[in-house]
């Protein structure tokens, strides 16, 4: 799919324009030849890896001119507060949705369970867990989820 963009003083202007449209918008120009007026665009897709960004950036792009084509150039900035406020809104939703779902998770394993030391196993975990999820702590710093032996009881990690 190729793009185009209208050129106003030298520099880019509005946004790209599909090919189909411009031929039907602008039925007297050569695409293969185009006029001062326009020029090839040309889509960048942002890259994580070539812009890293930090947890509280955003990327953003601008149309610049890339040699004889005008590309996507990115950037990075600082979130604004109302960003900053949703994504830790997020955040917080999301760690309430992994805690659900391992909280059932060992829930229904603590209810399958027929030992008592299997079941205080569990029941240690879960708490560990919920501890962990209250205070607000990474789930990366988590301990191991207890292991599961063979005759279908369960054992601490170390």
């Amino acid at each position: 799919m190729r793009l185009f963009i209208k050129i106003v003083n030298g520099q880019p202007f509005e946004h790209p324009i599909l090919e189909e449209n411009i031929i039907q918008a602008y039925p007297e120009i050569d695409i293969n030849n185009l006029p001062l007026e326009f020029a090839n665009f040309e889509r960048v897709d942002f890259d994580k890896n070539s812009l890293p960004l930090d947890v509280y950036e955003v990327p953003y792009s601008q149309y610049e001119w890339v040699g004889s084509v005008v590309k996507d150039v990115w950037y990075k900035r600082p979130m604004n507060e109302d960003q900053i406020f949703a994504k830790n809104q997020a955040m917080v939703q999301y760690k309430e949705q992994l805690k659900t779902q391992h909280l059932a998770k060992w829930n229904s394993i603590l209810s399958e369970l027929a030992d008592e030391t299997g079941k205080q196993v569990v029941k240690n975990y879960i708490d560990i867990l919920t501890a962990y999820v209250i205070a607000d702590a990474p789930f990366a710093k988590l301990p191991l989820a207890p292991l599961k032996n063979e005759d279908g009881t369960y054992t601490p990690r170390s």
